[in-house]
């Protein structure tokens, strides 16, 4: 993102929270994500775990839908 310092992830429930950030939730709907916080102290729960003791955590972002098009259409 174009003069962004880093992405960050944190709770936020509408697309309007959001500035190039990743929200996290257990259900969306059309903009919007609910039960953030549950999901954002999941998350740092297992960031956590990942990285204790000297461990090593990725993030990898994905795109459901156009995966699931995709392998629908044989794309993958």
């Amino acid at each position: 993102m174009p003069d962004f310092e880093g992405i960050r992830v944190h709770v936020l429930n509408w697309a309007h929270e959001s500035e190039g950030c990743i929200g996290v939730g257990k259900t969306k709907g059309k903009n919007i994500i609910s039960h953030s916080r549950t999901a954002f102290a999941e998350f740092t729960a297992a960031l956590d775990a990942a990285l204790s003791d000297g461990g090593f955590a990725s993030l990898i972002i994905t795109n459901k839908e156009q995966e699931e098009i995709r392998r629908n259409e044989n794309i993958l």
